[in-house]
């Protein structure tokens, strides 16, 4: 799976930019999407924390925080979690 794709999928799911999820907003949303990004690239995907905090410029910490925040938010949004399921399968 390109991570590239990955991006503009949670990004047009949750209606924010690649670029956004990519830079450092604190925006509720641009947060909230790039939490989702963390968590699918950690546990679906199985980068390290290292490689996305390089990407992120975030600390390895943060990234997993962030991953967490994540899936929390994904197990809440039952449409979502069905969208991801489908992206990551096909």
């Amino acid at each position: 799976m390109d991570v590239e794709e990955l991006l503009g999928f949670i990004g047009k799911e949750l209606g924010v930019t690649r670029e956004e999820i990519l830079g450092g907003s604190q925006r509720r949303e641009i947060s909230k999407a790039r939490s989702v990004f963390c968590y699918v690239c950690l546990r679906r995907l199985g980068l390290t924390g290292r490689q996305l905090s390089e990407a992120l410029q975030i600390s390895p910490g943060g990234i997993h925080f962030a991953s967490a925040r994540g899936e929390a938010f994904v197990r809440k949004n039952d449409d979502l979690e069905k969208s991801l399921k489908n992206y990551l399968n096909n």
